[in-house]
């Protein structure tokens, strides 16, 4: 049973203007569903629809999580999981052969997995400190959670310390860990 919080909606109407990035959802009456993130969700799901109503389609509905720091990740897990069980239409963020239903379920399990793999990693603030200061990567003190930056969203890893890494791949080296696992 998931823990991720999803919520679904009628009509983009419907869905809060959080600030924060966000998974979403949106079908259409021609079948297709399509997901993705984004920091504005309301914003992007209306663009959507204009479009969607422009070829003469009309939104079904829509679901969107709450505001989460691993984006990223996140996002990449999802996608996976909707395409390991739907037909991929129009790049990789489109699909046929869904429900939203369903790929709302496995939204909330990539939230899940990822949140469970960084949550349960051997890696503690303490290490990745001590990691960053003999690599001597690009890093820019934060308060909260440990995190990088590598041309996405800021990314929540773990810990109790922030930053801002322009190299993943440099962190992964300096932490012994595949830069992926970040």
């Amino acid at each position: 049973m998931s823990t991720a919080s999803i919520n679904s909606y009628a009509t983009v109407n419907e869905v809060s203007d959080l600030f924060g990035e966000r998974l979403y959802g949106i079908a259409f009456d021609n079948g297709l569903v399509k997901v993705g993130r984004s920091r504005r969700v309301r914003q992007r799901l209306s663009g959507l629809v204009s479009q969607a109503n422009a070829k003469g389609h009309a939104e079904v509905g829509c679901w969107a999580s709450g505001s989460l720091a691993f984006i990223a990740a996140a996002e990449s897990e999802m996608i996976a999981s909707v395409a390991a069980e739907a037909s991929p239409v129009r790049g990789r963020e489109y699909f046929a052969d869904i429900d939203l239903e369903r790929t709302a379920d496995l939204a909330a399990a990539a939230i899940d997995r990822v949140e469970n793999r960084l949550s349960t990693d051997a890696l503690t603030g303490a290490k990745v400190r001590r990691a960053i200061d003999a690599s001597g990567l690009n890093v820019v003190a934060a308060a909260g959670a440990i995190g990088c930056d590598y041309g996405a969203p800021y990314q929540k890893l773990r810990g109790d310390v922030s930053f801002r890494v322009k190299d993943i791949e440099a962190l992964g080296n300096a932490l012994g860990v595949a830069p992926e696992s970040l």
